[in-house]
């Protein structure tokens, strides 16, 4: 009984394979033919057409010559306008003007978050142009440079006298919008860098490291090896951190585990311009020198600090 049931499952087999080399050579033979071509091509024509007409049929990801000359612009310009209509009814309805601004980190080479920055502009009756929204960081003082750049708008308050002066001064006043675009995007650009930079002294360090296993429940064995050799460079160094002491990322902290604490300035340009260091025995500027050696930059920290072991012959408790 067991072997003709073995004898039929085989020939049902059989049947399957052979079924399925017949569907193959058929669907060959019909996709080679001259007739059934030319059915196809048809189709794919007529199909093509209705697309072109009825563009709801395309994709939102495909990219339109339009699309890709926007991101290309977007890639080397950083900074590209758009125009935008405010949808509270009581504005007019006219399209306003607003910036897109992208920044770059050239150390990772990605587009550094929270980045694309908006800002959205309005003009008033006298054509004035003036910040209306934005997405620009606080440390970024926009009143300061709206006031260099746009000029102060005028007053709805004001009586007519007092309007006509207003548009006598807006008239002399020429606005600047490519100086305010250009100045808060060398802001941002300055901050993107300081925070890659400080992520690459603490990268270098170990201490980004340690935190990364730390912070994790499962600890495979690559994890414990990167934590023993973060402690065996933690232990060379001594240092405990190195992190920024406000938003800005303008003033960086470091602490030892030996109680020194420095304090480093920098510059929009990335230079260090002012450095502060105390020991337990007072001011260490001996320090102070090794760091802001030949120039001293930020993303070179990790290296300074290094020097600052071997200038000690390895001892971690004087400098």
């Amino acid at each position: 009984m067991a072997t003709d049931l073995t004898d039929e499952i085989e020939l049902i087999r059989k049947e399957i394979r052979a079924i399925t080399r017949r569907r193959q050579k058929l669907t060959s033979s019909l996709l080679s033919s001259t007739r059934i071509q030319k059915r196809l091509n048809k189709h794919r024509r007529n199909d093509s057409t209705s697309r072109l007409k009825d563009k709801s049929h395309i994709p939102a990801s495909t990219e339109t010559a339009e699309t890709a000359l926007t991101n290309l612009y977007r890639l080397t310009s950083t900074a590209t306008t758009f125009p935008f209509a405010d949808p509270s009814p009581s504005q007019s309805p006219l399209k306003l003007p607003g910036v897109r601004i992208d920044i770059c980190d050239p150390l990772s080479g990605q587009y550094a978050a929270p980045s694309p920055y908006y800002l959205l502009f309005r003009r008033n009756r006298h054509d004035h142009l003036s910040i209306y929204r934005h997405t620009i960081p606080a440390f970024v003082d926009l009143r300061e440079l709206e006031d260099a750049f746009l000029g102060r708008p005028a007053s709805e308050g004001q009586d007519e006298n007092e309007s006509d002066e207003s548009e006598v001064r807006e008239g002399e006043h020429k606005q600047d919008l490519h100086g305010l675009v250009r100045q808060v995007r060398k802001s941002l650009v300055a901050w993107t860098l300081r925070k890659s930079s400080i992520k690459k002294v603490q990268d270098e360090l170990g201490l980004s490291a340690e935190e990364d296993v730390r912070g994790s429940r499962e600890s495979t064995v690559d994890d414990l090896t990167q934590s023993m050799a973060t402690k065996q460079i933690r232990h060379e160094h001594g240092i405990t951190s190195v992190a920024p002491t406000a938003f800005d990322c303008r003033y960086v902290g470091i602490h030892w585990d030996d109680g020194r604490v420095a304090r480093i300035k920098v510059a929009d340009s990335g230079e260090i311009e002012v450095c502060v260091m105390q020991g337990n025995e007072g001011r260490l500027r001996a320090a102070e020198r090794v760091l802001m050696a030949e120039g001293g930059r930020l993303e070179d920290l990790g290296g300074k600090l290094s020097d600052l072991i071997r200038e000690n012959g390895g001892k971690r408790t004087e400098v």
